[in-house]
Parts: C-alpha cells; structure tokens; sequence
C-alpha cells in the first residue's frame, strides 16, 4: 500500500473519519510491515493476534526470525514504527488498527468486537456488497453482523486463525469448508447451456470495460479483447456449465478455524456474485491468486479451465474499477500478461 497510494493520508482522512466524534488525545504508531496500527504498548490480546496472523510457514529458523522482529516491534514502544500519528481518538492498549486493501479493520478487543470500514477516497461498493450479502444469508459459517449502515458494519472477532496458518491441517480443512460451501449453493445451483453463459459473461464484460473508461482507467484493452474474444469462443457448445452462488475469493486465508471448537467460517464475502459451481473450487485448489498457479491453469484448454478463466478475468476488471485513481492497472496488465504466456503454451 505504501508503493501504491498516499497511505499516510488516507491513512489519518480516514482514522479522523471514525474517530470525528472523539474529543480523546492518543498517539498511534504505524508498522507497515505488520500492516498495523497500534498504542505505544499494546495488549497481549492484540499481540496474540497478530502473532497468529504472521505465523508463517517454513523453516524453523524463518518463523522465529518472522516471530521475533513481531515482538520486538510490538514491544518497542514506538521506536520501531514507521511513524507516529496523533488523533483525537477513542482508541487503547486494546485497539488494533488493520488496513486492508480497500478497507480498515478496527478491533476493539475489550469488546470483542471488530468494525470494519471504507478507506477515504475508495468506493465503497464492495462493503455494501457485503452486507446485503450477509444480511440475506444465514448460516453457521458465515459470520453473523452486530450492526451495519452506509459506512460499514461491526462483527464480532473470531477467536481462531486462518486456515492458510494451520500448516499440514490446512488441506483437511479446505477439503471441509468447500464441502460446507458446495452443500449450501447446492439448492440454488442451475444448469445453463455454455453459448447461453457466454452471452451473460459478454455482456458483463461490455458493462465493466465502459465503467472502466468512465474512470479513465488505463490497461491493456487490445490484450483483453484478444484474450477474452479466444475463450469466448470456446463456450460455444450447448454442454451444460453448473451456475450458482459463487464466494469469489475462496482462498485459505480466508477461512478460519475457531480455536477451541474447531468450527469453520468462510469470511470476507464483498466479491459475491453468481458465476459457474468450477470458479471457487480452482480459487480454493489451483492457486488463481497467484502468478505461477494462473499460468498453469491457463494451460489447459476446456470448457473448464475457459469459463474459469473468463470469470476469473470479470473479476480482476470488477476489482479494478473499485479502485480510485489509477490504482490497479499496472497489476491488471501483468495479470493479462500472465494469462496471455499460459494460453501460449497450449
């Protein structure tokens, strides 16, 4: 975030945002490579988490090394902050400021509560996304809301960790959240002929590429068209494509296992939308997310591996237009690039 926006504005715009009713001076301390914000000396329950959420996989040596720059941060009473930031702020030993991408994640851990909010200058669509979501859904996997409005909503914590930290389990454990997750979508799961599904998919893709426009994104556009127009052309079958409620992101981190009962939430849910029963399952098992995964699954031509691939690209062009600025459209073009060198190998 600090190589792709003005952090340290967005940042304070932001925290002043929420905090606009406080009248209480605090001082902050920004660590950007823990990817959070803290007091002076936090309390054992914020350190605990982020223990947890930098818990790494590796050799013995890297997670001590990775566990102990946590510690001696965490424990430095600022001196190893990036920078310090003063607020009239409510916030305490157990606050624990977490920014995201395009969102900020405020713990409040007496509470045991976490609100979760829009970044100054960012859309907000996707938070509202969310929300209708999971305030139209109810199930035991998917966190419940303690309130929600225009600006955000509130949650409570999960004690537990996510599923990418749980080492040898974590393939056990996604095995049973996509089973969780195939059972729910099940009833709601139509077949479509792939021509029909492919009319659908272009036209979204129309829609998204003027959204795109209007915010004078710039990226690739004859790259995409290339790409696009080829796996488009290989859904012109009338083989039936399994269409239903899709996550969107259904990826080890974001599954977490409850630490005491072992229970299972599937969270983050702000890129729903209803695509083929074959999308989360390569998310969850095929590694879309990363470069090397996508290349690899790009280099396999089916009906799968095209309707996958078509959908995967709607929703990197949909993550880019809920970015401002030019935010994203370098990292849209080196997705496409990669896209382009796995089909090249057909």
């Amino acid at each position: 975030m600090l190589k792709r926006e003005d952090f340290y504005t967005i940042n304070e715009n932001t925290l002043k945002t929420y905090y606009r009713d406080s009248q209480t001076p605090t001082r902050l301390y920004i660590y950007p490579a823990l990817n959070a914000i803290v007091t002076a000396r936090p309390a054992k329950a914020v350190r605990q988490y982020l223990y947890t959420e930098f818990r790494v996989s590796g050799s013995l040596l890297k997670r001590l090394l990775v566990r102990l720059y946590a510690a001696l941060c965490l424990n430095s009473f600022g001196l190893l902050a990036s920078r310090s930031i003063r607020l009239p702020a409510d916030a305490d030993a157990h606050t624990l400021i977490y920014p995201c991408n395009k969102k900020y994640r405020i713990f409040h851990f007496r509470e045991n509560t976490v609100t979760v909010l829009g970044k100054d200058t960012f859309p907000t669509d996707d938070l509202q996304q969310e929300i209708r979501f999971r305030t139209g859904h109810t199930a035991p996997f998917i966190p419940g809301l303690v309130r929600s409005d225009a600006s955000g909503y509130t949650e409570q914590i999960i004690d537990g960790q996510p599923v990418a930290r749980t080492g040898s389990r974590m393939g056990q454990l996604c095995d049973r959240a996509f089973g969780i997750w195939s059972e729910y979508i099940a009833p709601h799961t139509q077949s479509v002929p792939a021509s029909q599904y492919a009319a659908t998919l272009s036209e979204e893709l129309q829609a998204l590429q003027a959204k795109a426009a209007s915010l004078e994104k710039t990226y690739n556009r004859p790259l995409l068209t290339q790409l696009t127009q080829h796996l488009l052309a290989q859904l012109q079958t009338e083989e039936a494509i399994p269409v239903s409620l899709s996550h969107g992101d259904l990826q080890p981190g974001n599954l977490w296992v409850e630490r005491h009962t072992d229970k299972l939430y599937i969270i983050d849910w702000e890129s729903w939308h209803t695509r083929s029963t074959w999308y989360d399952r390569a998310l969850l098992y095929e590694q879309l997310r990363k470069q090397a995964g996508l290349a690899r699954f790009a280099a396999t031509r089916d009906l799968t591996h095209a309707t996958v691939l078509l959908e995967d690209i709607l929703f990197r062009l949909r993550e880019l237009t809920t970015l401002p600025l030019h935010y994203g459209c370098r990292e849209f073009d080196t997705y496409l690039q990669t896209l382009q060198g796995g089909i090249a190998h057909v």
